[in-house]
This record gives C-alpha cells, structure tokens and sequence, in this order.
C-alpha cells in the first residue's frame, strides 16, 4: 500500500502489474498444451507425503517427551 493523491491508501502499482504477468504467464503455458509428466507429479505426491508423516512422527515425539 501507498499514499495516493489525497493521502489516502491505495495499491501499489507493481501488484496489478504482477497479477497481468502472472496471468499471461498461465495462458502462455497452457497454450502450449503440454502433456502432463505423471512422473514428476507421483515424485511430488510422494515427497509431500513424506514430510507430512516426518511432521507427525516429530509432533508424536514431542508429545512424549
């Protein structure tokens, strides 16, 4: 936030500005219609699934001791 003409608090510009790219960027990959890499998500699933259980068994261990 920033102080506009009258003092008062507006967005700062670079935030639409971010949102336009962010945009674009979402339509330039979508339209290149790539085929979705099941390997990379199983591997990502995988990943996330293993911190959570780490997370957990630390809480459980915290709770022990």
């Amino acid at each position: 936030m920033i102080p506009g003409s009258k003092e008062q608090m507006i967005l700062h510009p670079a935030i639409g500005e971010l949102r336009q790219q962010q945009a674009s960027y979402v339509r330039l990959v979508a339209s290149l219609n790539l085929p979705e890499d099941v390997a990379a998500t199983n591997e990502f699933r995988q990943k996330r699934a293993k911190a959570g259980a780490q997370g957990r068994w630390d809480r459980d261990l915290r709770a022990v001791n």
